[in-house]
């Protein structure tokens, strides 16, 4: 999104008609999870438009079970696409876009939100919470007619206009895919990146990144990281990056690069180097203060890893995009807890495998 936000609480509401809402949403195979999906927000909003590419399930019933209209579009590889082929049949002013999993954990909200909108502010960042570790600031909730949808993958809202204004909101979506369907997805994701667009190094580095979660061959899992490492440097070459991104580059190189600490203390020094880069970059965000201060526990410099510490919990969580909630509070908080509980310097072996 783009132009300056503002702080809906102090907006007051507006008297007249309220603007309809349409749910819209693209789906295929999800007969286990839309049902919950629909269910969180089907009494807030009022249509639901369900785009289907191509189901072999039950699928298309149980969208009409809960009154959707549905259409159907030929999968192309391109999700972008489809997003904005889904798009073209709403006629309401505004609309949500959720996946099959997620749920919306406090849908009362939707319809207050557009109830106090100013006329000025074309969506709202509302926060996704997904896979026990990372939060972002998503734009679930849009003026229809203001927004499109780009990227064959990782697609993502750009305004259609340069004067769009996107407010703040505590609108919850918590995303819930199973874990055997992250790793499914994660293989098509870089199956389609690869194919469509190769120049994605970031899109390309997140796909090998997550694929590295899952091996039990070690060798396939230092595989994947080496190429997510080697993609993210791509990233990083070329200009056209922009900051959140760029930090988030060297937040995951840092991450690749401790989980190999035990192997050589040389992905500890790579590590160390990633977790200063992001600092120098945006030393208002926690991560790579986080990072490093791990990094100096590592290296027994105990002192120093308190103080990155501290300084992680006394920042504030990003406003939009792509963060790490855990090296804001839970992350920094243990490891002090554990520099106190312990007297002895800690031997490298015997503490880089520990989570803190």
């Amino acid at each position: 999104g783009c132009g300056p936000r503002q702080n809906l609480l102090a907006v007051e509401p507006r008297l007249c008609e309220l603007p309809m809402i349409t749910l819209n949403m693209i789906v295929k195979n999800e007969a286990a999870l839309l049902p919950g999906c629909l269910k969180s927000v089907k009494d807030f909003v009022d249509v639901i438009h369900i785009t289907d590419t191509g189901s072999t399930d039950g699928t298309v019933a149980i969208a009409e079970s809960f009154g959707a209209r549905v259409s159907h579009f030929d999968w192309c590889d391109d999700f972008a696409a489809a997003r904005n082929y889904a798009l073209g049949h709403v006629d309401t002013e505004w609309t949500l876009w959720l996946d099959a999993d997620d749920l919306v954990q406090n849908p009362e909200l939707i319809p207050q939100l557009v109830a106090q909108c100013p006329d000025n502010v074309d969506a709202f960042w509302g926060i996704y919470k997904q896979d026990g570790s990372s939060q972002q600031r998503r734009q679930s909730l849009f003026r229809t007619k203001r927004y499109r949808w780009v990227g064959v993958v990782h697609e993502s809202l750009v305004p259609v206009a340069d004067d769009s204004t996107t407010a703040t909101c505590d609108l919850v979506v918590i995303h819930r895919k199973p874990q055997a369907r992250c790793l499914e997805a994660a293989k098509q994701y870089l199956s389609i990146l690869l194919a469509k667009e190769p120049d994605n190094w970031f899109g390309i580095a997140e796909s090998y990144r997550y694929l590295s979660f899952h091996p039990d061959d070690e060798l396939k899992r230092d595989a994947y990281r080496d190429l997510a490492v080697g993609y993210y440097n791509q990233a990083l070459s070329h200009l056209r990056i922009n900051k959140p991104t760029r930090y988030i580059c060297l937040i995951n190189m840092a991450k690749l690069n401790l989980e190999r600490v035990n192997q050589d203390k040389r992905w500890l020094d790579l590590a160390q180097r990633c977790a200063v880069a992001a600092i120098k970059l945006d030393d208002t965000r926690a991560e790579g203060w986080a990072l490093r201060g791990q990094c100096h526990y590592l290296l027994g410099q105990i002192a120093n890893a308190n103080e990155a510490c501290e300084v992680a919990m006394r920042c504030d969580k990003p406003r939009d995009g792509l963060f790490y909630h855990e090296y804001y509070d839970e992350h920094p908080k243990a490891l002090i807890k554990h520099i106190k509980d312990s007297a002895q310097v800690p031997n490298l072996i015997k503490v880089a495998g520990r989570d803190f």
